[in-house]
């Protein structure tokens, strides 16, 4: 699957996308918000400043990704292969990052009500300096 066949189905209702491959596309700034990308590939994707809340992105392979700016508040990020990710400002709002692996919350990111990949709950708000 391409970026522009993915936006055309989430633009016509589809919302699960499960599994699908796709290596280093920009989708900056763009609303996904309740897409199902769990156990997806998605390597060196630009994912800032776009709308991930309320995705499940369990067990999704995000090497390399840029989620700085994203917005994943409610988001599922079980499991998820975030190693090499930049996530400065993230908003992470009832996240769950339980599993996660390389997932670190960077530099303006805002924390709240959400469970951390070790299973500690951070009740916040809280902001990463």
């Amino acid at each position: 699957m391409n970026k522009k066949e993915l936006l055309r189905l989430y633009a016509a209702g589809e919302r699960i996308f499960a599994r699908i491959k796709i290596n280093d596309t920009a989708l900056s700034g763009v609303d996904l918000s309740g897409i199902n990308l769990s156990k997806a590939h998605l390597m060196a994707f630009n994912l800032s400043d776009a709308n991930f809340s309320n995705a499940n992105l369990s067990g999704a392979r995000m090497l390399g990704t840029n989620l700085s700016g994203a917005n994943l508040s409610g988001a599922d990020l079980t499991d998820a292969d975030c190693e090499r990710s930049k996530t400065d400002n993230v908003i992470l709002v009832a996240t769950n990052l339980t599993g996660a692996k390389g997932f670190g919350s960077g530099i303006g990111a805002f924390i709240c009500k959400t469970i951390e990949p070790g299973g500690e709950f951070v009740e916040g708000p809280d902001w990463i300096e």
